[in-house]
């Protein structure tokens, strides 16, 4: 199994669940999932043919490209078709969160600033500095949230991932909701752009406009079907990598 996909043997069953449909619905044509033994086999029981999850990722990765390659060159190909640019030296787990900072903070632009706002109010925000504070919140505040180690990331990952499962296959994560049970930040938000630090924020994504970075998530009208099948799939495995750095198994 490829080095930057290894975590994947440490995910559950039920974290397993959204990579092996987003494989199967978006690859239907091509893919080699439900034709193998191990699947005949095993059905949902995701864990005892992982490998064949990942490597299902990686070809489809390689349509796009001359060669069969490694994750990270399929992770930031399918990166670079967002639009987001990545480094030579940026490791699998950058360029996976650039992606769904990228994707996360796209989402945002569209929401009105009234929407914007009423969100932030909803967690204290008193309402001075509007610009400052709205301008604050974008990609590089996404990219700082899922690089931190933190419940912050923790649930942030969360979100984009709910997300995706949302927009992909129309239903959200079925251990999503749990996660969200007990707020993550309970102070206020202040009047300086300075307060914007990265639990608040975080607070914010887990709250109200969670769910509507959720609703309103777009991903662009991609062309070619590998695309359709490793934009979200390594969106998703970027969350995974997150949750379970936060939770140690990463």
């Amino acid at each position: 199994m490829d080095k930057d996909l290894a975590f994947l043997t440490r995910c559950s069953n039920e974290e397993l669940e959204l990579l092996f449909k987003i494989l199967i619905k978006e690859g239907s044509w091509t893919e080699a999932i439900t034709g193998s033994e191990a699947y005949k086999k095993y059905g949902a029981d995701y864990r005892q043919y992982v490998d064949l999850l990942a490597q299902e990722v990686i070809d489809f990765g390689s349509n796009t490209l001359w060669f069969r390659e490694d994750y990270q060159t399929v992770a930031k190909d399918a990166c670079k078709k967002l639009g987001v640019s990545c480094n030579s030296s940026d490791s699998a787990e950058e360029i996976e969160d650039k992606m769904c900072a990228h994707l996360m903070g796209e989402t945002w632009k569209s929401l009105s600033e009234d929407t914007q706002m009423a969100f932030l109010e909803t967690w204290g925000y008193n309402g001075k500095n509007n610009h400052t504070v709205l301008k604050a919140i974008g990609p590089n505040l996404f990219f700082n949230l899922l690089r931190d180690s933190t419940l912050a990331s923790y649930q942030t990952s969360l979100i984009v991932a709910n997300a995706v499962a949302r927009q992909t296959l129309n239903e959200g994560l079925s251990f999503a909701a749990a996660a969200f049970a007990k707020p993550l930040v309970t102070s206020a938000f202040k009047s300086s752009a300075a307060s914007l630090t990265l639990g608040r924020a975080a607070a914010v994504l887990a709250g109200p406009i969670g769910w509507a970075l959720t609703a309103g998530w777009t991903i662009v009208d991609i062309a070619g079907p590998a695309y359709r099948v490793t934009i979200p799939a390594v969106s998703y495995i970027g969350c995974l990598r997150n949750m379970k750095r936060y939770q140690g198994k990463g």
